[in-house]
């Protein structure tokens, strides 16, 4: 049996209680609003984020996530693409996102370091 090439350069780490809310990116730009409902947080790391929803999104297209979690001091917003779907069977989706990158200044295409820090955080709380 083949073992399975680790090929992410993040850690993953679970954080009780974490939720996301995301928006597709359209033609141009996010729409307005994000989707209604709060999203269970698989795991997540420096570079992406893993969690379900129940409905199938799009591979490679970009999306726009509010990461919600116990500890955090506000929400981040996280912008990335997805990378990847699997059905679970019980009519809900496991969704991978990978993060765009991070630059201060709030560069377009980037995530803010803020959110960087953010995430640092957790990852020291949570990755035991």
């Amino acid at each position: 049996m083949k073992k399975k090439v680790e090929r992410r350069s993040c850690w993953r780490f679970h954080v009780p209680d974490a939720t996301v809310c995301y928006r597709m990116k359209r033609v141009v730009s996010f729409p307005a609003a994000y989707s209604k409902e709060s999203l269970y947080v698989n795991n997540l790391s420096l570079g992406g984020i893993n969690f379900y929803s129940p409905r199938e999104l799009p591979e490679g297209k970009s999306i726009q996530v509010m990461l919600s979690a116990p500890g955090m001091q506000e929400s981040q917003e996280l912008v990335g693409k997805v990378a990847w779907v699997t059905p679970t069977g019980r009519q809900q989706f496991q969704v991978g996102v990978e993060f765009d990158p991070y630059a201060p200044g709030g560069r377009r295409g980037c995530n803010t370091i803020e959110a960087l820090k953010s995430l640092m955080a957790l990852e020291d709380k949570y990755n035991l």
